[in-house]
């Protein structure tokens, strides 16, 4: 290789062009000599990077992404039912002219004081079926949020700092 090396260079001194400019082509970087005494020597070349990242890297992140995801679907699960459970939400509407007249006649229904006597084409609207029984509590909701959002922060701590074991664990339990 160094042969080759010597040899272009002899071969440039005799280009103008090419007289300042002596260095060989560096395929080999651990053998790489300047040609003659005033050239600097090739400077070795850098690994080639790519635009993927670690595979390691890649899966851990994966992982943690994951299980993140599954902790927001369980935390909007957890959402409803504790807006169900303290009566903020309301009943299915009614799908055929039976059902209506069904709830009006049980009492499954609430009327509010502002539109109860407002003139509509359609006053069906202004129905809220649910249950009167019912009472909507939401100092109770408040308390219960207050709850989940710590177990939904301590569970994403534990997913984003603990082993995916442990992490799959505090995500279990959330959803228990």
């Amino acid at each position: 290789m160094i042969q080759i090396y010597e040899e272009f260079c002899k071969a440039a001194r005799n280009i103008p062009d090419v007289a300042n400019d002596c260095f060989a082509p560096c395929t080999n970087t651990q053998e790489a000599v300047p040609c003659n005494p005033g050239c600097i020597p090739c400077k070795p070349q850098k690994k080639e990077t790519t635009m993927y990242v670690d595979n390691d890297k890649h899966i851990e992140s994966s992982k943690i992404n994951y299980l993140s995801q599954r902790v927001s679907g369980i935390w909007y699960i957890k959402h409803a039912e504790l807006m169900r459970q303290f009566g903020l939400v309301d009943d299915e509407a009614p799908s055929s002219a039976q059902e209506i007249v069904d709830r009006i006649t049980s009492g499954k229904y609430v009327l509010k004081a502002d539109t109860k006597d407002k003139k509509n084409y359609d006053p069906i609207r202004y129905i809220r079926w649910r249950d009167p029984a019912v009472k909507e509590d939401q100092d109770g909701l408040d308390a219960a949020m207050k709850l989940l959002d710590k177990a939904r922060q301590d569970t994403i701590d534990t997913v984003a700092i603990d082993t995916p074991i442990n992490a799959l664990a505090a995500v279990k339990a959330l959803e228990a």
